[in-house]
């Protein structure tokens, strides 16, 4: 199976209501590992006619039921792809206009997905989403999904756990990884506050250095509260941390799906058996307690390119949390063996229908693009570029303009 792996800033629009009570399937006992149970098109979000949704859960583990929505592709569905999104839903630009798209709330906790939580760091979330995928495939209505192509997508700390997934899914072929780092911008009072605490003897690069060397938890932790506290804070002052020309108390994109998500007619109608949870400060908890943010995957990331796989990544020019410099400075310190070609590579404009949206630069199977006036979530302020791009990946094109 050739599993690609693209790091994106999904937006999430509000969904239309469904129109007709949907069917029930299910397998196993409840809550124990290996049972699912689903909903069959319900007709929230996609009302498409014609094409198939299906809503409802997978158990990965006794008392862990992991809840998944798929939408069958508006366009030929037979033969389209498998697209799996880990954290967003449709919208008028949906990706399942080119790609059979799956949606998974993970780990345990996270929107409708609920029961014991054991996971705690990125290495463990990917074991529990392939002991997803070993129930998913043997249902008989997705089982004839396992031999397509299969595509990855996430955004956000997505790029930091994509590589380990892609590593503990080795038997998968696929691309993309994105990293977090400071942006370099504020006044020059504060620059030089920020550069002494990030190249002090003791400051943030050399405590990271020290946790990325085999370090312990509390090294970790320590390194993740320093870098916070004197380096991103600082430099991010009152601005937005998702969209920085704004103020931090912005609210793009709109969180107004929370409402809709919890409405009961909503969640019975797609199966969901326990209130949406978006950001659960208990599941960062459970990170935080192996520092996880702050140890390193980009070796990942060079074996990945270095075995041929494609990679695109992208990055919103707006984005503070996870700016385009940083990201590119990552890519730039990411060593495989076209590291010093891609650096040299010219940039050039990509210009999508007629409208000049940003630069990219390619080189081998990597390609990394900055999105012009998108923040955070790159869909949410780009939504036709962002599903032009996913075209041209996901149908083996290189990045190009289009008029």
């Amino acid at each position: 199976m050739l599993f690609r792996l693209l790091i994106l800033w999904l937006a999430i629009y509000h969904s239309e209501a469904f129109r007709i009570f949907p069917k029930q399937i299910s397998h196993g006992q409840r809550h124990v590992k290996g049972s699912y149970r689903y909903m069959v098109d319900s007709r929230v979000c996609e009302t498409t006619p014609g094409v198939k949704s299906y809503s409802g859960y997978i158990d990965t583990g006794n008392n862990q039921s992991m809840f998944f929505w798929f939408f069958e592709a508006r366009n030929n569905p037979k033969t389209a792809p498998l697209g799996l999104w880990l954290n967003s839903s449709l919208n008028p630009y949906s990706w399942n206009t080119y790609a059979n798209m799956l949606y998974i709330d993970q780990p345990i906790a996270t929107g409708f997905s609920y029961g014991d939580r054991n996971v705690f760091s990125s290495d463990q979330a990917a074991a529990r989403v392939w002991e997803f995928f070993q129930t998913f495939f043997s249902i008989p209505t997705f089982s004839q999904y396992a031999s397509r192509e299969m595509t990855f997508w996430s955004e956000s700390y997505g790029g930091h756990y994509g590589p380990k997934f892609t590593e503990y899914q080795s038997y998968y072929d696929y691309a993309q990884a994105k990293f977090n780092h400071v942006l370099d911008m504020a006044n020059a009072a504060t620059l030089a506050v920020v550069k002494t605490a990030l190249n002090h003897k003791n400051g943030c690069l050399v405590q990271l250095k020290n946790c990325a060397n085999n370090g312990s938890n509390d090294v970790c932790q320590d390194a993740d509260n320093f870098c916070a506290q004197y380096v991103s804070a600082p430099l991010l002052g009152n601005r937005s941390t998702y969209y920085f020309p704004n103020s931090k108390n912005d609210t793009f994109p709109s969180l107004s799906f929370l409402k809709y998500l919890d409405r009961s007619d909503v969640k019975r109608a797609i199966g969901a058996e326990t209130q949406f949870s978006a950001c659960q400060d208990n599941i960062g908890d459970d990170f935080w307690t192996t520092a996880d943010a702050v140890r390193p995957t980009i070796s990942s990331l060079g074996r990945l390119l270095d075995s041929g796989l494609r990679t695109v990544i992208w990055a919103g020019d707006k984005d503070f949390i996870c700016n385009s410099l940083g990201v590119y400075r990552s890519l730039l310190a990411t060593k495989w063996k076209y590291s010093k070609q891609f650096a040299k590579a010219p940039w050039k404009n990509l210009t999508v229908h007629g409208k000049v949206g940003g630069v990219y630069k390619t080189t081998g199977p990597l390609t990394y693009i900055k999105v012009y006036n998108a923040g955070h979530e790159v869909p949410a302020f780009q939504p036709a570029l962002s599903l032009e791009i996913f075209k041209q990946t996901i149908s083996h094109q290189n990045i190009h303009n289009t008029n």
